[in-house]
């Protein structure tokens, strides 16, 4: 499922400057057999990963602490299989956060420095619009918030959940109204 940082997460991710930051997106690749090709390629990545942050100067008991939160990733079921979405994973000893993505916006990337690549996370973000839906009926009535990749029910509090009782409407549904018909002489 597409998910984003919110507020928080990418002020933290703004704000995080300390050396030897990893940044990977890598984006979906269709399966074509009886194995996922996304898993495997994502193992390979980590590899790479850790080649990139030892040769930035890095030293090896932080590029493991640094990769071990992704790589529990590989033996999680629940995370796996990921369907058409990308991955993007920002990661340091000291943080880990990973985000599925719209794949057809994103291209593999592994990047080290001294804070994180969010460029092409804004990029993405800056393309997403979000848009809210009000769905009124007599005894039902749901808030949800959507963008360009789904579609979320809001529950907020106080919110009134049928218009019968809200706008005290005195209708009857079941009513009919009846027309007597004269006699005839």
């Amino acid at each position: 499922m597409i998910n984003f940082p919110n507020k928080n997460e990418l002020e933290e991710l703004t704000n995080f400057n300390s050396p030897f930051c990893l940044t990977i997106y890598s984006p979906f690749i269709d399966p074509n057999g009886g194995t996922n090709p996304n898993r495997i390629e994502f193992k390979n990545l980590l590899q790479e990963a850790k080649a990139t942050l030892l040769s930035a100067g890095a030293n090896l008991k932080e590029v493991e602490m640094t990769l071990k939160p992704a790589l529990g990733l590989l033996s999680d079921r629940e995370f796996w299989p990921i369907q058409h979405e990308g991955l993007v994973l920002f990661m340091h000893h000291k943080l880990f956060l990973y985000y599925h993505m719209p794949d057809n916006e994103m291209q593999y990337k592994i990047t080290v420095g001294k804070g994180f690549d969010l460029e092409p996370l804004l990029k993405i973000m800056n393309k997403n619009k979000s848009y809210f839906v009000l769905s009124l009926g007599h005894k039902d009535v749901q808030f949800y918030e959507g963008d360009n990749y789904g579609l979320k029910q809001i529950h907020l509090k106080g919110f009134p959940t049928d218009m019968e009782g809200t706008l005290n409407i005195d209708e009857n549904p079941n009513w009919t109204e009846g027309h007597p018909i004269g006699a005839l002489s």
